[in-house]
């Protein structure tokens, strides 16, 4: 069977509304609270800056905002890696390595 190559730009769009919606579900209490001496404040408002613009860069013909913002999610979804190994593989851990492959995708195909 031969792949449905007019459903890729749909899968695109529901990658970055889900990416969207992780990134509110996942960092929208932190950030509410407002505690400037925690780094998980910044990190939230950083995701979810990123996921925004990702997301509005959908909209651009350019890819540059696209894959900037992508490869700042990976970084950030890398330290939640990183930090959580040491709990070993767990289902937090495998969302983290889900959430940054897809992340990795955007960084390698940018808006096409």
């Amino acid at each position: 069977m031969k792949p449905v190559k007019i459903l890729y730009p749909v899968a695109m769009w529901i990658m970055r509304f889900a990416i969207l919606l992780v990134a509110f579900y996942r960092y929208f209490d932190v950030v509410k609270a407002m505690n400037f001496s925690s780094l998980s404040f910044y990190l939230g408002v950083a995701f979810i800056l990123f996921s925004v613009l990702l997301f509005a860069a959908g909209l651009l013909s350019k890819a540059s905002l696209t894959v900037v913002s992508a490869l700042v999610l990976c970084v950030i979804v890398g330290f939640h890696i990183f930090a959580m190994a040491k709990g070993g593989i767990g289902i937090d851990f495998t969302l983290n390595l889900l959430l940054g492959s897809v992340l990795l995708l955007f960084v390698s195909k940018g808006n096409s």
